[in-house]
């Protein structure tokens, strides 16, 4: 779905209000069309209010049902409870500051699921890593900054996302990059949820978190996020994107990969045109050991302005490439003419 058209669920006047969906939206499948390392994703169709108040059907919408919930009622009603306030936070976000870089969200709904299941907009460009595998020639770069700048506007509202990974980042339809399933990991790494929360993400999860202090209340609040770990997982994030595969790729388990990390483990730089000497130096401050020598996501994202290239290689880049496609061009059409006209 684009971001030109605006489309409201209601008419509440309440800008802290969550939406219930549940007798807007309609399934369209029978099966999940995606599987998430917490949820299954379903495509949908929901009734909106366009700009005229007009009720219409939206092209597709996705509704990610939550699993794990343990069977113990006290530990159900923690998760329903906790999943109840991230989707408060998501709709306050959404109602009152709108960012272009962070991922819509319109309301949940009930039945799908144990739990409430948030519906957000269909991405047909699918997330950051099917993005750029689709589309080879993609500004990277671009990218990158486009999630830097999401993050950095998300703490400067004292909002940890604390989820950040590549198969979290989702591209608009116009290539703009956006942050999903923000403070999701604040409910799948309590004890009370039965899907490994540490286990899905584990190669883009700073090692404090999987391995934090003794006096760290995880049976109640989970692992303690920060911006600190944000700005690792950036990082890690970061080096998927420019290279299409996953931090070490070389190693099969996560397990041997948590055991490292916490060790003091970093992926070894890349053999990819895009780590040049400056970027790979960002990285490496980035997910440094110890949380307090990791720049703010403030100072990643001046550094990446300031990386990019100017207008001016943009067009030695454009001209080159239209030069190359000519000569391609001129060479087929004097191929053609010589089958056509083989005596002359």
């Amino acid at each position: 779905m684009g971001k030109s058209t605006i489309y409201t669920v209601g008419n509440s006047r309440n800008n802290t209000r969550i939406f219930d969906l549940s007798e807007k939206t309609t399934k369209q499948g029978e099966h999940p069309f995606q599987f998430g390392d917490t949820s299954d994703l379903y495509i949908a169709g929901l009734k909106l209010t366009n700009n005229n108040g007009q009720e219409v059907l939206a092209p597709q919408v996705v509704v990610k049902v939550l699993r794990g919930v343990s069977s113990l009622p006290r530990e159900r009603d923690y998760v329903l409870r906790k999943v109840s306030e991230l989707l408060e936070e998501w709709s306050r976000i959404e109602v009152n500051y709108k960012h272009r870089n962070i991922c819509s969200f319109y309301g949940y709904v009930q039945g799908w699921g144990q739990l409430l299941s948030p519906v957000i907009p269909y991405f047909k460009n699918g997330n950051v890593v099917k993005y750029v595998k689709d589309h080879p020639d993609a500004d990277r770069m671009t990218l990158l900054g486009d999630i830097a700048t999401g993050l950095a506007w998300l703490h400067t509202q004292s909002i940890v996302h604390g989820n950040l990974k590549a198969s979290n980042v989702l591209i608009q339809d116009d290539g703009v990059a956006c942050l999903s399933d923000i403070q999701l990991s604040s409910i799948t790494s309590t004890t009370h949820f039965t899907t490994a929360g540490i286990a899905g993400g584990a190669r883009h999860i700073a090692p404090e978190i999987m391995n934090p202090p003794d006096d760290e209340d995880e049976e109640e609040d989970g692992v303690k996020y920060t911006t600190e770990s944000d700005v690792y997982s950036f990082a890690m994030t970061s080096l998927e994107i420019l290279t299409g595969q996953p931090p070490f790729h070389n190693i099969k388990l996560d397990s041997v990969v948590i055991a490292k990390v916490v060790k003091g483990t970093r992926p070894e730089r890349p053999e990819v045109s895009q780590v040049d000497d400056a970027l790979w130096n960002l990285l490496t401050r980035c997910w440094d050991q110890d949380p307090k020598c990791r720049p703010s996501i403030s100072e990643v994202l001046k550094t990446l302005t300031a990386a990019r290239p100017r207008p001016s290689s943009y067009l030695v880049i454009l001209r080159e490439r239209f030069q190359a496609g000519l000569t391609i061009v001129f060479v087929y059409i004097r191929q053609i003419i010589f089958c056509i006209l083989p005596g002359r």
